[in-house]
């Protein structure tokens, strides 16, 4: 097993709502961000869903639907504030970094509360850190270094089972 940052490990102490309003972010805001989707993973699913389905009546953590199942590589911008020509030079020069990346496992055992979400937390977080530096290297050669800030180095590989929301607020389901 790869080392992961200590606190991937920890059990968070306090809940906060996942759906707070980030800086930047307004109604109708949009933003681009490299997701690794793995909703198609019958595996991952199926274990997604048993754990949803063990905790479907504890109230305020909202479900994730099979076809959102992911895990943020990486964001990149919002979408008003970078040009149609620079996305599509990220998007190929990405996409040409990646094409060389070799297929590997990805094992998730056991949930995880974290302030904002219950998760599953891979086993091995390295392939995962090094899919991440492609991402962010191909970023920055197709944009010039430190055009955009590509924000914290400290990554923490997830897939959320479930969004912690106010217990003020139905649940979503």
């Amino acid at each position: 097993m790869t080392s992961k940052p200590e606190g991937m490990w920890r059990h968070a102490t306090e809940l906060r709502d996942h759906w707070w309003w980030r800086p930047g972010w307004q109604i109708g805001t949009r933003f681009y961000a490299f997701h690794l989707a793995v909703g198609s993973s019958e595996g991952l699913a199926g274990l997604v869903a048993q754990y949803q389905d063990a905790i479907r009546d504890v109230v305020s953590f909202d479900p994730i639907p099979r076809d959102w199942l992911h895990i943020t590589m990486q964001g990149l911008a919002f979408v008003d504030s970078i040009s149609t020509e620079d996305l599509a030079s990220v998007v190929k020069t990405t996409r040409a970094a990646l094409a060389n990346v070799k297929p590997f496992p990805l094992v998730f055992n056991r949930p995880l509360i974290r302030p904002e979400a219950i998760v599953l937390v891979p086993e091995d977080v390295q392939p995962l850190n090094d899919v991440r530096d492609i991402v962010r290297s191909a970023i920055d050669r197709a944009l010039g270094p430190g055009t955009i800030d590509l924000g914290s180095t400290d990554f923490q590989p997830h897939v959320s089972l479930r969004m912690s929301t106010p217990i003020s607020q139905p649940p979503r389901r």
